[in-house]
């Protein structure tokens, strides 16, 4: 497997090396791996086809979301 490539998402060392050694960074594919939900939850809406304005949940921390 060798040493992990590069990933542009804000993963710790730790993680992302166990995700690798094991393969799932293989069988995941790190276009599918995302630095934040919001990001996650952006492509997963362009990949079902579904409004890139769906309305968020609201927080229930009642705290704005970045």
């Amino acid at each position: 497997m060798g040493r992990p490539q590069p990933c542009p998402l804000r993963v710790h060392t730790q993680p992302l090396v166990a995700l690798d050694r094991s393969g799932a960074l293989d069988r995941i594919g790190r276009d599918h791996m995302f630095g934040t939900f919001d990001e996650a939850l952006a492509q997963a809406r362009v990949m079902s086809g579904a409004p890139s304005d769906t309305p968020r949940r609201p927080d229930p921390t009642g705290q704005a979301r970045r």
